[in-house]
């Protein structure tokens, strides 16, 4: 996946669905180090390519599959993104974990696939910050978020 997410031939053959399938089916997600390298590969290929130049492009749009061309179709019940379900669960396990980095990247992945965070995932980045060492101002602040936002 790592080399797929950086070589732009190797990205127009990337099946998606395939990509989002292993990460679901890493369930309970106890392997933090594997799971956490298939949420990069993911959270990479979502990325913009760089332009002939090598600089991003600096637009504000969402570019999901920049590197597929526009003929590119997905089967009906394919996701291109892991559902909210998923996340939650990738986020619980890294809470429990103490990986706030995993939760982060499960935050990160929703944030792409445009979910608002939900009530369990603020609960989980609270506990993964506060098992975390010398963390405890990033749970505080995660809380004063919460707070503010609007939850689902």
């Amino acid at each position: 996946l790592k080399v797929l997410s950086h070589d732009k031939e190797a990205r127009k053959a990337v099946d998606m669905c395939d990509v989002i399938s292993l990460l679901v089916n890493h369930f309970p997600y106890t392997d933090a180090s594997a799971t956490k390298s298939v949420m990069r590969s993911i959270l990479s290929l979502h990325q913009p390519e760089p332009d002939s130049d090598g600089e991003e492009d600096d637009t504000d749009e969402t570019i999901i599959f920049p590197s597929f061309d526009s003929d590119v179709s997905f089967p009906l019940n394919c996701n291109t993104h892991a559902d909210r379900g998923v996340l939650q669960a990738i986020a619980y396990a890294g809470a429990t974990a103490g990986d706030p980095d995993m939760v982060l990247m499960a935050w990160d992945l929703a944030d792409q696939a445009g979910y608002s965070p939900s009530a369990e995932m603020y609960e989980s980045i609270v506990t993964a910050f506060a098992s975390s060492h010398k963390q405890d101002h990033n749970a505080f602040a995660a809380l004063c978020e919460m707070e503010e936002a609007e939850i689902p």
